[in-house]
């Protein structure tokens, strides 16, 4: 991979361009508009048509959830037909398959970071006091980079040889909308269904987001550690899983 570094780039370059519907006026400014845009349709349901006004922060509360949660959810979408979508360059270009889905993945943590500018901009409106353990969000961040990457390496590979993948995982991402502590908090689940929501990773994830940015309290830490753990065992069976299938994919594509 370090000896095909250029195609690497070129790659993630190829990923953040796509991301910015190519021919379209605003460009690059859809990076910034589109998690906009989900925020104040989430805020029109919840608030205004739901009536729920019990969370100080706002639209700022369910920003905090959605960009996350799009990240992971653009992550799955991108990958999951890197390989598929490439058949010709693969046919024609040797080089490491899996660098499809690992540069899907970097461009839309890029994208991610560039949300989070808006992030920043809201906690200031907003007057949230950010206390020192705003420090734990480059982890969080990292935790749940580990976890989109090692889902992404399985999902290319998973496509290619079941095509059905493309209809089952956006209605997967769907349902993780509603399943995953995003436009409510944890504690609004009942506690009996507090211990089943914590196997989905996503739990751990955006509730540790709002903990540290939004409620000053420290992130959960034992279930990021597993969510941290299971990842990188899951990026090691998908790297060797990638490699092993590496010159089937031409006959299948």
């Amino acid at each position: 991979m370090w000896s095909k570094r250029h195609f690497m780039w070129l790659s993630i370059r190829a990923e953040m361009k796509a991301a910015c519907y190519a021919g379209s006026w605003l460009g690059s400014g859809w990076w910034l508009l589109e998690p906009l845009l989900l925020m104040f349709v989430y805020l029109f349901v919840v608030q205004v048509l739901r009536g729920d006004k019990s969370s100080p922060f706002g639209a700022l509360f369910i920003f905090c959830g959605v960009l996350p949660y799009r990240w992971f959810a653009m992550t799955m979408s991108r990958s999951m037909g890197c390989i598929l979508t490439g058949g010709n360059l693969i046919k024609q270009v040797p080089f490491p398959k899996m660098m499809l889905p690992i540069a899907a993945t970097i461009a839309n943590t890029l994208h991610f970071l560039f949300g989070c500018v808006i992030l920043v901009v809201m906690l200031f409106l907003y007057k949230v006091p950010l206390s020192p353990l705003v420090l734990w969000f480059p982890f969080i961040v990292l935790v749940q980079f580990v976890m989109s990457l090692a889902f992404a390496l399985f999902l290319a590979s998973a496509t290619v040889f079941v095509r059905d993948v493309q209809g089952i995982v956006p209605f997967l991402l769907r349902t993780l909308l509603f399943v995953s502590p995003i436009l409510y908090n944890l504690e609004d689940v009942p506690k009996e269904m507090q211990g089943l929501y914590m196997f989905n990773p996503l739990t751990s994830v955006v509730t540790s987001y709002k903990y540290v940015l939004l409620y000053q309290r420290p992130p959960l830490l034992g279930p990021l550690l597993i969510v941290l753990a299971v990842s990188l065992l899951l990026i090691a069976g998908g790297v060797l899983l990638t490699v092993r299938l590496d010159k089937i994919y031409a006959r299948w594509l």
